[in-house]
Parts: C-alpha cells; sequence; structure tokens
C-alpha cells in the first residue's frame, strides 16, 4: 500500500484520518466543498522529501493524488481527494531574500519597499495562483502573475528536480504558466520583486438602483483612450436574500500613492453609497462555506453588460431557496501580455486583450450541502446562457481563466489547439509515461 510505504520513507510527515495534524489539514481549506477525506497527507518540507513522494506514488498503480498549496479552490478534486493521497506543500512556505527566511511574502518584502505581482485576497497559495495565471493589483500594468516567474524549481515523475527557467527547458518553462501542476510538482518559484510603498485602493458597496450608473461607468473606463496601466477595477453584482436582496461593490486600485485618481472619480460620485473603505495602504494590508466558481470570456461593447447583469439577475433569485445563499458576478479586464516571456494561455502574440477582453467570475455560497446539485446546475445553465448572449452578439471568446474554471469546464482546451500541441508535447518529454495526467487531480488536458 502507498500509505505504509510512504510512512516507513517520510517517517513523521505522513499523516492518517483521526489524527491532530489529518484534523487541522481538513479544516484548512476555505471552503466546505473542498474538504475530502484521502487516505493520507503527506507533509514534505524540503524537494526532496516530495520527491521520495512522487516516486512511491509513481511506482504504486492506481493511487490518485493532489497537491494542495493553499486550498483556495472551492472545487472538489482539484487540490484535495478522496480515497488517495494529498500533498500539502504548506512545508515549503518559506521566502528567502538573501539569508533571510520569512513566512509572508507582502510582509518581508514591504520591510525593503518592495513587493510582488501576487494575490489580491490574504491565504491565496502562491503556487496554485502562480500557475494557474495570477490576477493581480498590478495585472493591468505588468499582465498575468505568471509571467513575472523568473525560476522554477520542478520534481518530474522521475523524482529527478529540475531547474526550469526561460533558457533552460524553455518548452517547459512556458507551458506551465497557466496550465497548474500538469507536468511535474513546483517546491520552489522565484520570482521578480518591484518597487513598491503603498497604493490606493478599496471597496465602494452601493443599493442595486445604481446599476446603470455603475455600468456605465466601467464600459466608459474600458474605453480604449482610456486604458490606464495603472488601474485595475473589479465590478461586481451580489445577491443576499438574508441581507435585503441585490446589492453593487466595486473594488479599484491604482498602484501608486495617488489619493482619489480622475480616473476613478466616475464611481467615487456615483450615489448613494452604502460603504467605502477607499484608502492609501500598502499591498499586505489589502489582503463560508460550500461554494462554486465558475467563468467565462467576452468582448466589451455598449449592449453585453446590461444583457448579462440582467440574466444573471433574473437566475439569482431562483437561487432563493437555498439557505444563506450569495450569488456574485464579478467583470475584470484581462491582462495584457506579457513583454519579454510568453505562457500556455494561448493569446496571438499581436493581440491586445487588456483593451477589449472581460473576464466574468460568477462565484456562489451556500450553507447546505442538499442545496449543492441545484446550485451547480443553475451556474452551468447560466453559464452556458451568458455564452449564447456572448456569441449572439458576436463578442464571445473561448478563453476560461483556470483560477475561476468550475470542475465541468475545460480551461486548458480553451487556450486553442496550437497552445495545447505544445502543452501535450512537452507533457510527453518530461512526463513520458503520462503519471501526472493519469494520476493528479486537477484539470486535464
Amino acid at each position: 500500500m502507498a500509505t505504509e510505504k510512504l510512512q516507513a520513507a517520510l517517517p513523521d510527515k505522513v499523516f492518517l484520518e483521526n489524527t491532530k495534524e489529518y484534523d487541522s489539514f481538513s479544516q484548512s481549506y476555505w471552503y466546505r466543498s473542498s474538504r475530502q477525506k484521502p487516505l493520507c497527507v503527506v507533509s514534505p518540507t524540503s524537494a526532496t522529501d516530495v520527491s521520495t513522494a512522487v516516486k512511491i506514488l509513481a511506482e504504486t498503480a492506481g493511487v490518485r493524488f493532489a497537491i494542495w498549496s493553499g486550498g483556495h479552490s472551492p472545487h472538489p478534486n482539484i487540490s484535495n481527494t478522496d480515497e488517495g493521497v494529498t500533498i500539502d506543500l504548506r512545508g515549503l512556505n518559506s521566502i528567502t531574500k538573501s539569508a533571510e527566511k520569512e513566512h509572508v511574502v507582502y510582509k518581508v518584502l514591504g520591510k525593503e519597499n518592495r513587493t510582488a505581482v501576487g494575490s489580491r485576497g490574504a491565504g491565496v497559495g502562491v503556487g496554485g495562483f502562480l500557475l494557474g495565471g495570477g490576477l493581480s493589483h498590478f495585472a493591468p500594468e505588468l499582465g498575468f502573475a505568471c509571467d513575472q516567474i523568473v525560476n522554477m524549481e520542478v520534481v518530474l515523475a522521475s523524482g529527478d528536480v529540475i531547474e526550469v527557467y526561460q533558457s533552460n527547458h524553455a518548452d517547459f518553462f512556458c507551458v506551465w504558466k497557466g496550465t497548474g501542476s500538469k507536468f511535474g510538482v513546483v517546491t520552489r518559484i522565484d520570482i521578480a520583486t518591484i518597487p513598491h510603498h503603498s497604493i490606493w485602493g478599496g471597496s465602494i458597496m452601493y443599493p442595486y438602483d445604481t446599476k446603470d450608473a455603475n455600468l456605465n461607468a466601467f464600459l466608459d473606463l474600458k474605453k480604449a483612450h482610456c486604458y490606464e496601466p495603472l488601474a485595475q477595477i473589479e465590478l461586481s453584482f451580489l445577491y443576499a436574500p438574508q441581507m435585503g436582496g441585490h446589492f453593487i461593490a466595486n473594488s479599484h486600485w491604482y498602484s501608486r500613492p495617488i489619493e482619489y485618481p480622475e480616473l476613478f472619480q466616475r464611481f467615487d460620485k456615483i450615489s448613494p453609497q452604502l460603504n467605502s473603505t477607499m484608502r492609501l495602504d500598502t499591498i499586505q494590508a489589502f489582503k463560508m462555506e460550500l461554494a462554486t466558481f465558475a467563468t467565462t470570456t467576452f468582448q466589451i461593447n455598449p449592449t453585453i453588460l446590461p444583457r448579462i447583469t440582467s440574466l444573471w439577475e433574473e437566475t439569482s433569485k431562483t437561487l432563493s431557496m437555498a439557505k444563506n445563499i450569495v450569488s456574485v458576478v464579478t467583470y475584470q479586464p484581462c491582462s495584457p501580455l506579457p513583454k519579454n516571456s510568453s505562457n500556455a494561455m494561448g493569446f496571438p502574440a499581436n493581440s491586445t486583450p487588456h483593451e477589449d477582453l472581460i473576464i466574468l467570475a460568477l462565484t456562489i455560497f451556500w450553507e447546505n450541502v442538499e442545496d449543492s446539485n441545484s446550485v451547480n446546475e443553475e451556474t452551468e445553465a447560466l453559464i452556458e446562457r451568458i455564452e449564447e448572449i456572448a456569441k449572439e452578439e458576436g463578442v464571445y471568446h473561448p478563453f476560461q481563466y483556470v483560477n475561476y474554471a468550475a470542475p465541468w469546464q475545460n480551461p486548458i482546451k480553451s487556450y486553442g489547439e496550437e497552445s495545447n500541441l505544445a502543452i501535450r508535447k512537452v507533457s510527453k518529454k518530461y512526463d513520458p509515461k503520462g503519471f501526472f495526467e493519469a494520476h493528479c487531480e486537477g484539470f486535464k488536458l
């Protein structure tokens, strides 16, 4: 059995159900919907430990496994598994600058007046965020966070540990960015840092009757002549019947220490406002339940946002039968392409996705397990109807951002045939027996 072999090879680093360590691991996932019951949890503290675990799993037929960095996905069988093995990478959470080691990236870099292109939410795992692409406070200026990766240390299916960067395993370096852990286990990521002190940002909540004003302000902001690489905005529509119905919230950030930048005044002037947290603060400071994510992408035009928002509004009311339901649809701009590297996401080299593409994120939270099937069915049906509208208007785009994708979606396929050919070629080269594709949880090629 794999469990016994792992325990023998990695004493004090393999934990079974009904132990304190196992129970703590299970409760560490953000959402109950991703809290599964693996046969055991492996908690490595080095790349050598990961190599040992991978070799044992590769030699044991039929054992599924998952790789967990931060556990932010709400979906089962992404970073956790039932009746298999979960590799918990939290023991590899140090960062190194010269001889200094700390455990909180923004905290360490803040001491040096620097920051990294990282998650906009506290507690999100570095590995999954970066390898899935990564949308950050600096996305309009610097692109997807994965494009700031300089080097990766990777454990292959053979147990070999290799360094992967632009001029060493260049094919591997490209396809990792945007596909997740498809070919090995990443045990270290070197990323570029940038000078930074504080940014202007926060969130404003509005009553729902400001819908048209918010949509028009967002549309104005996305006009080509208004593009501002220092400005990032998420426009969200929320339905929470237990809180009184529908609300609107927009979160926006300006990546320089400038208060009330003119670009955001179109949102600041919308009234009434129910709450505002707008302020100058550090990146570190800007940091329920059952949940599901789903996503789609489309080109912006004057009519698509109102049509999708109205459809979401109608559908969200049908979910009111689920206890403590919260439904959120969020619009945010796509990131620009990297200037000096490439990733796996399939955008043509001369394209400008940041100018006209909108990534839609649908996020739904609820309380009772018995409502899960109906909520998931409604979510899938809503995305299908949204995509039908986008196709009717001629603005549909196939891209699916992997960190927002639902289990029934196929984000890697959405990158296009050319990208998929490159991904399959790399998979065959570095994992010739297809071990990770066959046994590791997550989205498949």
